[in-house]
């Protein structure tokens, strides 16, 4: 996410787009409009980065019955690039093939809704409290030298979010990446699980712009 790059990766407590499939699930209950995401990253060699998402709240209201929740969906594809082998034999004769490096796909489906929305009395001041549950549904597969069988797993993502509508404060945590691991061979790889907190606070400032601070830590469990 560009906006996300902007805030220093801060955008767990922020969530309310798109990308929010990536950050922080919960934010997917903030959506008001459809929305789209694409982006094509060509690094060193051959080796690329593709992504691809869409986002929409649906036209009918969540488990909670409080608002239209949304749903988001992401292919993400990532390739290391080739390299080539060579095979000296015992007549001095070279045989050369190329192998594909690494190939690596998720896939991820996404859902979040307000969970609760009210007034709350605290000491004289009114605070009025949203508060959001999302989860993503991920596959992951990775193929490694071409690999016949290249082994797959399922994660899951999970995020919470509060807003205070009159300060513009906000809450947010999200747990990625949980789940199984990838087995290359005998040897089990985990998924790097990452556990987001942070908070922001946005306020408007002159015409249609506003201010926004937002701060968040990141813990990797793996």
């Amino acid at each position: 996410s560009p906006r996300a790059a902007g805030l220093g990766g801060a955008f767990v407590a922020v969530a309310d787009d798109v990308y929010s499939l990536a950050y922080n699930p919960a934010g997917l209950g903030r959506l008001y409009v459809p929305e789209a995401s694409a982006m094509y990253h060509s690094g060193f060699d051959d080796s690329s980065l593709n992504y691809l998402a869409g986002a929409t709240p649906l036209p009918l209201l969540g488990f909670a019955g409080l608002a239209k929740p949304g749903v988001a969906f992401s292919l993400m594809m990532a390739d290391a690039g080739s390299f080539q082998n060579n095979l000296i034999a015992n007549d001095g004769s070279v045989f050369s093939k190329d192998f594909d490096a690494q190939k690596d796909l998720v896939l991820t489906a996404g859902y979040g809704e307000k969970v609760y929305s009210d007034e709350v009395n605290l000491e004289g001041f009114k605070a009025a409290i949203d508060q959001y549950l999302g989860l993503n549904v991920k596959y992951v597969r990775s193929t490694m030298l071409e690999d016949d069988s290249p082994p797959s797993t399922l994660a899951f993502d999970a995020g919470w979010l509060l807003a205070e509508r009159n300060l513009g404060l906000s809450l947010g945590a999200s747990i990625s990446n949980y789940g199984g691991g990838l087995k290359y061979g005998t040897e089990t790889t985990p998924l790097p699980a990452i556990l987001r907190l942070g908070a922001a606070w946005e306020r408007p400032t002159v015409m249609d712009q506003s201010v926004l601070l937002a701060a968040e830590s990141d813990f990797y469990t793996n």
